[in-house]
């Protein structure tokens, strides 16, 4: 039932994530080029993850929040084969500091890394912390799935399952947070899309169905309840 509720709200983000394409975040500047050596050939691994796809009750395919099975595996295959635009946006996207495989974590308690540094969302501040973290989110989980690098979705895991610990009694509506929200919980969700129907080697970076329940409670649904219902 529970993860019933995460799949209409799945539902609701793809409505927002139209604009936000597989390369939102990589498009090149005006006058720059793609990097001279091609990355790609040392950071993929001899592993590529397997998307699962799952249609749910109200006939909603998954992965659909943004990004589709289909729109996954021909990005993949473009990036890995360096044909263009892909391989372009691809090596601009490795230019950002989100893409490192050291990231750091904006919503993360310094004497407690386990836990979130923030519970809830209500201002903008907290919501700056949102934004980065939905990006790198986004970013490890596409390069895990293009890499098969256990290091990206490692990194990914840790960000969903640290706000999947928020608490949704703590979110505040504040002044257009109906604005600066969708995007970041569109994001985070087409990360955590990639995540749970993806296939891992390892047994603790599987998603499980705490994951659902934990991200969907504590996360997608307070911040369309609280910020984008409108």
């Amino acid at each position: 039932m529970r993860a019933i509720k995460l799949d209409r709200a799945a539902r609701r983000i793809a409505c927002m994530a139209v604009s936000i394409g597989i390369a939102a975040t990589l498009v090149p500047y005006p006058g720059q080029v793609a990097m001279a050596a091609d990355p790609i050939d040392t950071m993929v691994t001899s592993y590529q993850p397997v998307i699962s796809e799952s249609i749910d009750a109200n006939g909603f395919k998954h992965p659909g929040v943004g990004l589709t099975k289909a729109t996954l595996e021909t990005m993949r295959t473009q990036v890995l084969a360096k044909k263009e635009p892909w391989n372009t946006h691809f090596n601009m996207m490795l230019k950002s500091g989100k893409a490192s495989r050291t990231v750091g974590i904006s919503n993360v308690n310094g004497a407690d890394p386990t836990q979130p540094r923030i519970l809830g969302i209500d201002s903008q501040g907290a919501n700056g912390l949102f934004i980065n973290d939905a990006l790198t989110a986004y970013t490890q989980a596409i390069l895990y799935y293009v890499t098969g690098d256990d290091v990206y979705r490692a990194n990914a895991m840790r960000i969903i399952r640290l706000y999947g610990k928020m608490d949704p009694s703590k979110y505040v509506y504040f002044v257009d947070s109906h604005i600066h929200t969708g995007i970041p919980l569109s994001r985070m969700t087409a990360a955590a899309e990639i995540l749970r129907y993806t296939s891992t080697q390892t047994p603790a970076l599987a998603w499980t169905e705490d994951d659902t329940v934990n991200f969907s409670r504590n996360l997608v649904t307070p911040v369309i309840q609280t910020f984008d219902n409108c």
